[in-house]
């Protein structure tokens, strides 16, 4: 059977650090699983048997799904911008993306990541 040449990726890369990060706070949480979006490394909360997305390593930082009131307050405080995945303008709804240099500083956001983790679940 004939298999076709996957092209290269389009998408911007992902930090190592932040993946090791995110696999360290969730590694003794069984509901969590990881897996990919775009081609990225992404965390799933499990809910009757269906992986739910919440965060992702994206670029220099992470995305979130968070609720609307929440993501207006991260906006106003310059927290974080929309996630536009194909292109300025054209922002996934629901999602944020945090972006700091140093990890400690994306260590910083657990409790916004672990509200999006209890946020899928709802």
């Amino acid at each position: 059977m004939a298999t076709k040449k996957k092209a290269k990726s389009d998408w911007p890369g992902h930090r190592e650090d932040v993946v090791a990060m995110l696999d360290a706070m969730f590694a003794d949480d069984e509901g969590i699983v990881r897996g990919q979006m775009m081609g990225h490394p992404s965390w799933y909360v499990l809910v009757n048997g269906k992986k739910k997305l919440f965060t992702s390593a994206w670029e220099q930082g992470i995305t979130l799904k968070l609720p609307e009131d929440v993501i207006e307050e991260l906006y106003s405080e310059n927290r974080a911008r929309p996630f536009e995945p194909m292109g300025p303008g054209k922002s996934m709804k629901g999602w944020v993306y945090i972006q700091h240099e140093r990890i400690a500083d994306i260590r910083a956001e657990e409790e916004l990541i672990h509200l999006s983790r209890d946020y899928v679940v709802q």
